[in-house]
């Protein structure tokens, strides 16, 4: 779809989801008696609380899992698995391809071949002798295997090839849109890239062409915004096909927490949704876009030496560029920890998530509900809005747009059901009379709403977790109103979210 060194970022960023036979170990000298260092061969991005460590054993060597603390939770015995995903990782026993739950326990016994995804909205595309079709959790086989290709479900509809082409199917195997697409690319935001004629554009759920098939290459929707190619050039096209960003990058990246990562006479930086470039094109490599707040990028150092590390949203570079240390490398961060590496064996060490603070202004803004004005205890911060998310519970409560919150202590997870009525606790809608700015620290926490695992930036305020309104509101897919003349915030439970 890109070009050449798109690719290759791509693959890069597949590889959290790819077999952990995928990584490569280096050849470095550090010391595992250093007591930051893990005692393992190499260790995986965290998932679900869970990384998966590679044993070099004097038979074969075998992947198992360990914990945030560096614990072996399940012993090293596989030739290769996967990362977490809902519960579930896929292991490599005996030539086949299984699934495992958390404590190790066999739940789907191993008989896939190809390596092994990861689930998304409770089900996994898996195949044999040739053909792909779909399990659940618990291993039942739910749409047959009679695929020529099958992939990851977004947003209840996966795309599946028969017969040389592409359409999409629904969670009951319904095909709801018929295969015609030489290559197609999962929902998001409501739209999905397929390519026809050697063009690319993008459809929505029922099949209908939402913007015509005039690009070269396309990349899916993420905060309504769409990475396209015209011309030679890359830029980003709204939901009504205009440009936001006119193309005049050599590659471009999706969306991720507010910015983009963009290649201009070779080097990468990071463009917000205005098109201003936040953090100039000024890095060699790119690695990971952002996640909880930090992006993975390389540069050469004064001896010509590649080293990377990560830059926070400010193009401050916080961890890692070391001089003359080509063998660092690191994952994404997850729930505030990232494995990181000096470079070869026994050299992986967890690294804490730096706190970032932010100054929070009680909203000058009114806010109606319905129509009806209902008091929270809001704040601005950085131009947003941020709620407590459960007083938004609490005033959606026996609306259509209801959900409940539940808490995991031991994971650390907030779990948000949709439909299902909110159950208070204390303390709800209380408004304090001060109007002074506070301090806010970032908390990016596990959040799971029906199920799915959502990214979401929060802030800690006095103790209690305050999420973007708007992030919310596409999560539970409620609507969201701003009046600029009379400054009110509108929510309107008998609408959809519309991406600004």
């Amino acid at each position: 779809m890109k070009k050449a060194v798109s690719v290759c970022l791509a693959l890069i960023l597949l590889t959290a989801l790819m077999p952990a036979a995928y990584a490569g170990i280096g050849s470095g000298t550090a010391s595992a008696k250093d007591s930051k260092y893990l005692p393992y061969a190499e260790v995986g991005p965290l998932s679900e609380g869970l990384a998966w460590y590679y044993s070099l054993g004097t038979s074969a060597d075998t992947y198992g899992f360990i914990n945030a603390k560096g614990k072996i939770v399940i012993r090293a015995q596989y030739l290769d698995v996967t990362s977490f995903s809902e519960g579930l990782a896929g292991v490599y026993v005996d030539g086949k391809w299984g699934y495992i739950d958390q404590t190790g326990q066999l739940v789907v016994q191993p008989q896939y071949e190809l390596g092994a995804a990861q689930f998304k909205d409770g089900l996994v595309q898996v195949t044999r002798n040739g053909k792909w079709g779909y399990i659940d959790r618990t291993g039942k086989e739910v749409i047959p295997l009679q695929y020529d290709d099958a992939n990851t479900f977004g947003e209840g509809l996966a795309h599946v090839k028969l017969n040389g082409q592409y359409g999409y199917i629904n969670k009951q195997g319904t095909l709801v849109i018929h295969p015609q697409f030489e290559i197609a690319t999962a929902f998001s935001d409501g739209l999905a890239a397929v390519r026809k004629d050697g063009k690319w554009g993008y459809i929505d759920k029922t099949g209908a062409t939402v913007i015509p098939f005039n690009y070269a290459s396309a990349l899916p929707f993420h905060n309504g915004l769409a990475a396209i190619e015209a011309n030679g050039k890359w830029g980003y096209i709204d939901k009504n096909d205009n440009f936001v960003i006119r193309p005049r990058y050599e590659a471009a990246d999706s969306f991720s927490e507010g910015l983009a990562a963009v290649q201009r006479n070779g080097l990468w930086g990071f463009t917000d949704k205005s098109g201003k470039e936040v953090i100039k094109p000024k890095y060699s490599g790119l690695y990971q876009e952002f996640t909880e707040g930090y992006a993975i990028v390389s540069k050469a150092d004064n001896n010509g030496t590649e080293i990377q590390g990560y830059v926070n949203k400010k193009g401050a570079e916080v961890i890692g560029f070391k001089e003359g240390q080509d063998g660092y490398s690191g994952t994404a961060f997850s729930n505030g920890l990232a494995v990181v590496s000096d470079g070869g064996q026994r050299a992986y060490y967890f690294v804490q998530r730096p706190v970032a603070k932010a100054t929070a202004k009680p909203t000058s803004s009114k806010v109606e509900v319905d129509g009806e004005t209902v008091a929270f205890e809001a704040y601005n911060i950085e131009g947003s809005n941020y709620f407590k998310l459960r007083d938004l519970a609490m005033v959606l409560n026996e609306t259509a747009k209801t959900f409940e919150i539940e808490y995991d202590a031991e994971k650390d997870a907030i779990y948000l059901t949709s439909g299902k009525p909110y159950t208070p606790v204390s303390g709800e809608l209380s408004v304090s009379p001060s109007t002074a700015a506070k301090s806010a620290t970032e908390a990016y926490l596990s959040l799971y709403v029906d199920g799915q695992a959502l990214k979401l930036l929060a802030y800690n305020i006095g103790g209690n977790n305050y999420y973007k309104l708007r992030d919310i509101a596409q999560a539970i897919d409620f609507g969201v109103t701003w009046d600029s003349e009379t400054k009110r915030i509108g929510i309107d439970t008998s609408s959809a979210y519309v991406p600004e």
